[in-house]
């Protein structure tokens, strides 16, 4: 994590937009893993404050299938989520990492391109998830 987000080599600016990367990564990669404790643990305040607080919404609601997940009294829960597939993605990183000859830059560069060619499903389009949603007035 370090290198990804500290010295010459680092693609990330911050912890927090690594960790985001990687969940969004792990959800699409359809790789969540265990988290069992950070040595270095990130502030909820943080996330807030960078407004990276609704990726973990996002990605929490989408594998839960249920967006009450964001109530204050499940936070645990949401955020068992998040570093489930956060922790998937950055296994996913690192394996490619280590197997490649490409400095992180480009790994990470291919795999956004990756996903960028990757046709979406209808399911995925957005108007198709709009119509599900409903306001209240």
């Amino acid at each position: 994590m370090a290198s990804l987000t500290q010295g010459p080599e680092s693609v990330f600016d911050n912890y927090v937009e690594l960790m985001c990367f990687c969940a969004c990564l792990g959800y699409a990669k359809k790789n969540p893993k265990p988290f069992e404790a950070s040595a270095e643990p990130i502030a909820w305040s943080v996330f807030e404050s960078r407004g990276k607080d609704t990726v973990v919404n996002l990605v929490a609601g989408v594998v839960s299938d249920d967006f009450d997940i964001v109530a204050p009294e499940r936070f645990v829960q949401k955020l068992g989520i998040f570093e489930s597939y956060a922790n998937g993605g950055l296994e996913i990183i690192g394996q490619l990492i280590d197997k490649s000859p490409k400095t992180s830059f480009d790994v990470i560069r291919e795999l956004i391109l990756e996903a960028q060619a990757t046709p979406s499903s209808p399911k995925d389009s957005i108007d198709e998830f709009a119509k599900d949603l409903t306001w209240l007035t």
